[in-house]
Parts: C-alpha cells; structure tokens; sequence
C-alpha cells in the first residue's frame, strides 16, 4: 500500500486539531479546513483521515467507497499542513497516498474523475472539447507556434478563462517577453490525473 510510506508521519499525528481550527488571540476562531466546514465531519478533515490510515494501516479499517468520498472530498490546498504545528505533516501526500491505493483496488477515481481521464486521453484536454476551440483565445494576438519562451496556457485558460490567457500574453508583451503557443498541439498537462491518483 502507498500509505505505508507515510507511516511516520500517519503516527506522529498527536490529534491537536490544528489541522482543523485554531484560536487566535487577536481574531478568535480560525477555521483551518473550509471542506470541514462545509460538511461538518471529522472524517472529511486532515485528523480525520489521518486516523482511517492508521486504522488501515494497523487492518481495523479497509478502503471502501465511503472513505473514497472522503478522500475525493478534499482539495488539496495544503492549508492543514501549513497549521500543523510542530510536525508539518504531509497530509496532502498521505491522501493522495491513500487515493492511489483506492484507485489500484478499483473503487476510484470517482465517476466524474474518470470522465476527466477519458477526456484527456482521447481529446487532450479536460473538458473533452475539440483540439479546434484551443486557440480562439489567440484571435488576433498573432503569437507564433514556435520561439524561445512558449507559454503553457493549459486546459482552463484555452476553454474557459480566455481572458487569463489574453492578458498574461499582454503582460508578457509589456515586459519585452516574445512568446510562442502550441495552440492545438498543447495537451493538458495531467494535473487533474495526479491529484485524483489516477496517473
């Protein structure tokens, strides 16, 4: 199991809470995990998780499909390592840990998740839009496909957020940056497949 690497950290884990709230003297409550806010259970947070991997790493506790919601629940953000203190436990690659051990037993990555890796397989890029549609961020920007610095635009910035793209190019520009895009050869740079654990 990939969990088994993390084992130290998993069991240095003295259940503080940090991870989750904080008080500071000067503006009260923090709240650390905005997924535990949201869904309330200590089994959607870092501490949460942290004790399923040790309850699956001692065999009292098996990956199930509740524990991949769980596990899918949370983005990543990295805020509970910020506030672990004095440890700095890698939360985030103890749940990707356990997300990779889920997806080599088959119960993840999740339906949508699985969309998106078919997406990207076969159109190269999240949303599974044509290669064709990549581009129209460029109209009118002339940007070669060739020259010494590219810019990465990626899958949101092509389809979705045009307007990103458009002015990073222009600040670009105006610090006398010359950029080259691959428009239609750029594929998605998988970061959604490395995150789920499917990759």
């Amino acid at each position: 199991m990939k969990i088994e690497k993390w084992y130290n950290d998993i069991y240095t884990c003295n259940r503080c809470g940090y991870c989750r709230q904080m008080v500071d003297l000067e503006t009260g409550t923090y709240k650390v995990c905005p997924i535990r806010e949201k869904l309330g259970f200590e089994s959607y947070n870092a501490r949460g998780r942290l004790k399923i991997a040790r309850a699956i790493l001692e065999g009292k506790f098996n990956y199930n499909s509740e524990l991949v919601d769980r596990l899918y629940t949370c983005l990543l953000c990295g805020n509970c390592k910020v506030h672990c203190d004095p440890h700095s436990i890698n939360i985030m690659a103890i749940t990707r840990a356990m997300r990779e051990d889920a997806v080599n037993m088959g119960l993840a990555p999740p339906e949508p998740l699985k969309q998106v890796d078919l997406n990207v397989r076969e159109r190269h890029n999240v949303f599974g839009e044509a290669a064709s549609k990549k581009t129209n961020w460029t109209k009118g920007l002339n940007i070669p496909k060739k020259g010494k610095t590219v810019y990465f635009a990626g899958c949101y910035a092509s389809y979705r957020q045009l307007q990103t793209a458009r002015a990073t190019i222009a600040v670009l520009e105006s610090a006398g940056i010359n950029v080259a895009y691959l428009g239609e050869d750029e594929w998605c740079c998988g970061i959604l497949q490395f995150v789920d654990g499917s990759v």
